[in-house]
Protein backbone atom coordinates (compact mmCIF):
# COMPACT_ATOMS: atom_id res chain seq x y z
CA UNK A 1 0.00 0.00 0.00
CA UNK A 2 1.30 3.70 -0.72
CA UNK A 3 1.99 6.13 1.63
CA UNK A 4 -1.39 7.91 2.86
CA UNK A 5 -1.14 11.49 1.36
CA UNK A 6 -1.69 14.49 4.28
CA UNK A 7 -5.01 15.72 3.59
CA UNK A 8 -6.45 12.00 3.76
CA UNK A 9 -8.85 11.44 5.88
CA UNK A 10 -8.32 7.42 6.44
CA UNK A 11 -7.46 6.78 10.29
CA UNK A 12 -3.47 5.91 10.10
CA UNK A 13 -2.05 3.05 12.11
CA UNK A 14 -0.41 4.61 14.72
CA UNK A 15 -1.25 2.75 17.98
CA UNK A 16 1.68 0.40 18.98
CA UNK A 17 0.58 -3.45 20.60
CA UNK A 18 3.88 -5.57 21.77
CA UNK A 19 3.48 -9.46 22.51
CA UNK A 20 6.11 -11.53 23.72
CA UNK A 21 6.14 -14.69 21.88
CA UNK A 22 8.87 -17.90 22.03
CA UNK A 23 10.70 -18.69 19.16
CA UNK A 24 8.02 -21.40 18.10
CA UNK A 25 4.86 -19.70 18.48
CA UNK A 26 6.59 -16.84 16.66
CA UNK A 27 7.54 -19.45 13.65
CA UNK A 28 4.57 -20.94 13.92
CA UNK A 29 2.22 -17.54 13.15
CA UNK A 30 5.00 -16.64 10.46
CA UNK A 31 4.28 -20.33 9.13
CA UNK A 32 0.97 -19.53 9.19
CA UNK A 33 0.36 -16.14 8.13
CA UNK A 34 2.94 -17.09 4.92
CA UNK A 35 0.25 -20.06 4.61
CA UNK A 36 -2.66 -17.41 3.76
CA UNK A 37 -0.43 -14.84 2.04
CA UNK A 38 -0.16 -12.45 4.17
CA UNK A 39 2.26 -9.92 6.12
CA UNK A 40 2.56 -11.16 9.54
CA UNK A 41 1.19 -7.69 11.19
CA UNK A 42 -1.79 -7.41 8.89
CA UNK A 43 -2.23 -11.84 9.69
CA UNK A 44 -2.33 -10.55 13.15
CA UNK A 45 -4.92 -7.94 12.78
CA UNK A 46 -7.55 -10.25 11.23
CA UNK A 47 -6.87 -12.71 13.52
CA UNK A 48 -7.09 -10.27 16.75
CA UNK A 49 -9.94 -8.32 15.30
CA UNK A 50 -11.98 -11.10 13.67
CA UNK A 51 -15.41 -11.83 15.74
CA UNK A 52 -14.54 -14.61 18.43
CA UNK A 53 -17.46 -16.71 17.29
CA UNK A 54 -16.07 -17.08 13.36
CA UNK A 55 -12.82 -19.01 12.89
CA UNK A 56 -9.70 -17.76 12.19
CA UNK A 57 -8.76 -16.89 9.02
CA UNK A 58 -8.17 -20.66 7.26
CA UNK A 59 -4.50 -21.39 5.73
CA UNK A 60 -4.96 -21.89 2.13
CA UNK A 61 -2.28 -22.37 0.02
CA UNK A 62 -1.65 -19.75 -2.66
CA UNK A 63 0.09 -22.25 -4.55
CA UNK A 64 -2.58 -24.41 -4.77
CA UNK A 65 -5.45 -21.47 -5.41
CA UNK A 66 -3.33 -20.36 -8.38
CA UNK A 67 -3.11 -23.98 -10.00
CA UNK A 68 -6.96 -24.21 -9.82
CA UNK A 69 -7.48 -20.56 -11.24
CA UNK A 70 -5.03 -22.03 -14.28
CA UNK A 71 -7.08 -25.24 -14.26
CA UNK A 72 -10.67 -23.53 -14.46
CA UNK A 73 -8.91 -21.41 -17.71
CA UNK A 74 -8.18 -24.33 -19.72
CA UNK A 75 -11.44 -25.63 -18.71
CA UNK A 76 -12.70 -22.55 -20.24
CA UNK A 77 -10.70 -22.27 -23.57
CA UNK A 78 -11.72 -25.74 -24.05
CA UNK A 79 -15.75 -24.70 -23.45
CA UNK A 80 -14.84 -22.10 -25.96
CA UNK A 81 -12.89 -24.24 -28.52
CA UNK A 82 -15.84 -26.44 -28.64
CA UNK A 83 -18.44 -23.57 -28.99
CA UNK A 84 -16.14 -22.26 -31.92
CA UNK A 85 -16.24 -25.30 -33.83
CA UNK A 86 -20.08 -25.71 -33.00
CA UNK A 87 -20.40 -22.02 -34.73
CA UNK A 88 -18.30 -22.98 -37.77
CA UNK A 89 -19.91 -25.98 -38.28
CA UNK A 90 -23.13 -25.62 -37.40
CA UNK A 91 -23.50 -28.88 -35.53
CA UNK A 92 -23.10 -29.33 -32.18
CA UNK A 93 -20.11 -30.76 -30.79
CA UNK A 94 -19.29 -35.19 -30.28
CA UNK A 95 -20.42 -35.91 -26.97
CA UNK A 96 -17.38 -37.53 -25.65
CA UNK A 97 -15.74 -34.20 -26.12
CA UNK A 98 -18.58 -32.65 -23.97
CA UNK A 99 -18.45 -35.00 -21.70
CA UNK A 100 -14.77 -34.88 -21.01
CA UNK A 101 -14.52 -31.28 -20.40
CA UNK A 102 -17.73 -31.64 -18.34
CA UNK A 103 -15.87 -34.40 -16.38
CA UNK A 104 -12.69 -31.88 -16.23
CA UNK A 105 -14.51 -28.87 -15.29
CA UNK A 106 -16.44 -31.08 -12.12
CA UNK A 107 -13.07 -32.41 -11.16
CA UNK A 108 -11.85 -28.95 -11.11
CA UNK A 109 -14.91 -27.71 -9.09
CA UNK A 110 -14.58 -30.75 -6.17
CA UNK A 111 -11.11 -29.08 -5.97
CA UNK A 112 -12.19 -26.00 -5.42
CA UNK A 113 -14.85 -27.05 -2.63
CA UNK A 114 -12.43 -28.85 -0.70
CA UNK A 115 -10.40 -25.34 -0.13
Amino acid sequence: MGRLRKNSTVERRTAFLGVQLTPSERAELDARAAAVGRHLSEFARIVLLSDLKKPAPSARSPDAIRALALEITRVGTNLNQLAHIANERRELPRKAEFEAVAARLVATLEKVMEL
